[in-house]
């Protein structure tokens, strides 16, 4: 990639293979922003079976996707110098958006 005042600049792509899951660029500092979010998103898809028709899977796994499909499964970090460009205090969450235990894989390139 192009470089800017001699610094080798490049982009680290990260994708979830999860149907139910997801990526975020969030405030890392406090945990309270993932508590608060997590809040949020439990208003806008509640699990409650009744709302929906996708129930074989369990009754957070229709809110787990309608989760996904607000938020990235898919983020490109730039890297400057062998390191994320991130924020001072952003981090990078894979947030399973299921209450279930699963296991989300991650691609990096």
């Amino acid at each position: 990639m192009a470089s800017r005042k001699g610094r080798r600049q490049r982009a680290a792509d990260d994708f979830c293979q999860h149907t139910s899951a997801s990526l975020v660029i969030q405030e890392n500092a406090d945990p309270d922003v993932m508590t608060d979010l997590d809040d949020f998103f439990s208003r806008i898809a509640p699990e409650d079976s009744r709302l929906y028709k996708h129930t074989i899977e369990g009754p957070d796994d229709m809110p787990a996707h309608i989760r996904a499909a607000l938020t990235q499964t898919q983020v490109s970090i730039p890297v400057v110098e062998s390191r994320m460009a991130l924020g001072a205090w952003q981090g990078i969450f894979c947030s399973s958006t299921a209450r279930a235990a699963t296991v989300a894989a991650s691609c990096c390139t």
